[in-house]
């Protein structure tokens, strides 16, 4: 039976494969059905969508390919869906397999290697001296979309052309986040951006005329942020210029504007509620636009830059939900698993995973008592308690791409202080040993701390530095941490909290476990 196998993008064309037994039988037609990936219903054959593309036939006669423009226009299809029908003794059928392009190697306008850190320790930084003398490897900087782009030209604007049409870019904001991604990357700081979208970013508003084109159209008061609007034409092509705006800015081999190659698309995501809102929503529905999400910002990148690495944003509820209303919240294993198939069905690529393991109770540091962390696939939560199973899970045959782990970075995590010196020497302490857990976890690739600056709207005191500046013991923890003193701090955490408690959260050989595929453990410990 026919299939389509794989769907390639090239600089200028597009070539989709079709394998099987009937593949270059004689007296059928190929046809492809384009469309949007905004678009929700299901494609019918429209002769305006549809390409009757040239075929060249493989020589081993097995396989046919069906080659043909990537511009209508100037309209890149790369962002497209493509379904292929064949007609044959005048039936027509439509076959199965991949609808989005899944083989990206060619269409890159950079390549070079992805930067690397000396070490995992990262930050999201809010005072970049202090960041930058703490010897930070990683940080994470909040991107606001509206507050990026504006709806007309003047002569401070930055024009950007895409498809035929010109796109207009706030250059004070822009220079502004310059300076902070260029202060960090040229001291080989590896910086990711968090895509975002809200009315008002810390006192900066977004475009008044925009800014409602970006907005989730059924965000709900309650939301902190929005999920991104993408399921209309006008919301996803600006949503998509924004994207690739930033990715040629940021991307390239000028190092003049400062580079990031990392993107987190949205903040714990599966906390849609109250991070990423649409109002109350299936989780089916919202795993459906959140993937376009996901996937133009990939495609967008991919486009400037080979090596690129996006991800999906997650908290720490794993197989329970931040709050009890599954229209609003999500467990992260549900999501997780939902959104790999879905994406593996319409054709794979290269996501990531940016994963928060905060303690089980967010106002606690004592994250070995967190008795909903369990060493197994169903554990309620995963933090630093547990975290050696999140690489585990992310090992099993359901999330691997073309049979590798996709990266994971802890992209924002923190601990909690209260006012005491007590408790702020437990802070540093319990910061010191779920540092040391996780750098000795290969398959993580960055602890990106949150919160630089305690702040009381959270509620919490998560930060280095108190508000009015101070350093709490932690700052000098973070410090030396990855250093020669590292092992000495080690040392004496573990006697103040005590060897039963550190026991807690050895990483002891973890529970077996059986995804659909089969699962795995692996040995671990502390000595």
């Amino acid at each position: 039976m026919q299939k389509i196998e794989a769907i390639a993008a090239e600089k200028t064309r597009i070539t989709i494969q079709i394998c099987g037994a009937c593949a270059c039988a004689e007296g059928q037609r190929y046809l492809v059905d384009v469309r949007m990936p905004y678009g929700q219903n299901e494609p019918a054959l429209r002769p305006e969508r549809t390409i009757f593309p040239s075929i060249h036939v493989d020589l081993d006669q097995s396989c046919a390919y069906l080659s043909f423009s990537r511009y209508a226009q100037e309209q890149d299809l790369l962002f497209c869906k493509f379904h292929v029908y064949v007609e044959t003794s005048g039936t027509t059928r439509r076959l199965d397999g991949p609808c989005y392009a899944t083989q990206l190697d060619r269409i890159a306008r950079w390549d070079y290697a992805y930067p690397c850190a000396g070490t995992k320790k990262g930050l999201q930084v809010k005072v970049m001296e202090d960041a930058l003398q703490l010897g930070i490897g990683h940080a994470a900087l909040n991107v606001n979309l509206p507050c990026i782009v504006q709806a007309s030209g003047d002569r401070h604007a930055i024009e950007f052309h895409l498809d035929g049409r010109t796109f207009y870019f706030n250059r004070a904001y822009m220079e502004m986040l310059d300076q902070k991604i260029r202060k960090l990357s040229d001291r080989n700081v590896v910086v990711n951006l968090i895509i975002l979208v809200r009315s008002e970013w810390h006192g900066v508003w977004g475009n008044p005329e925009l800014t409602p084109v970006l907005l989730h159209p059924a965000l709900h008061p309650d939301g902190i942020v929005s999920a991104f609007h993408v399921t209309s034409e006008r919301a996803w092509t600006l949503y998509r210029a924004c994207l690739e705006f930033l990715a040629e800015r940021y991307m390239g081999p000028d190092p003049s504007c400062g580079r990031a190659c990392g993107w987190i698309i949205g903040n714990e995501v599966n906390a849609q509620w109250i991070y990423s809102n649409c109002g109350e929503m299936e989780m089916s529905e919202f795993i459906r636009q959140y993937q376009i999400a996901l996937r133009t910002a990939f495609y967008a990148a991919r486009k400037y830059y080979a090596q690129v690495r996006v991800y999906v944003s997650l908290d720490h509820c794993w197989n329970i939900r931040t709050g009890d209303n599954d229209l609003r919240f999500y467990k992260g294993k549900d999501f997780l698993r939902e959104l790999a198939a879905r994406i593996r069905s319409e054709g794979d690529f290269s996501w990531n995973l940016a994963y928060h393991p905060f303690p089980q109770d967010l106002s606690r540091a004592d994250f070995w008592n967190d008795g909903m962390a369990e060493r197994n696939v169903d554990t309620p939560k995963i933090t630093f308690r547990n975290i050696e199973i999140l690489p585990e899970i992310m090992a099993q045959a359901p999330f691997l791409y073309a049979g590798q782990r996709r990266h994971i970075i802890l992209s924002e995590q923190g601990l909690c202080s209260g006012h005491t010196p007590a408790d702020e020497q437990l802070q540093a302490d319990a910061f010191v040993l779920a540092y040391r857990k996780i750098a000795e976890i290969p398959e993580l690739d960055a602890f990106i701390y949150h919160s630089h600056i305690d702040e009381k709207k959270e509620g919490l005191f998560l930060g280095l530095l108190a508000e009015d500046g101070r350093k709490k013991p932690i700052h000098a923890c973070f410090a030396a941490i990855d250093g020669p003193e590292g092992e000495t701090l080690f040392r004496r955490a573990k006697a103040r909290v005590g060897e039963e408690n550190c026991e807690k959260i050895q990483p002891s050989p973890v529970s077996k476990f059986v995804l659909p595929s089969g699962g795995f453990s692996r040995e671990g410990g502390w000595e």
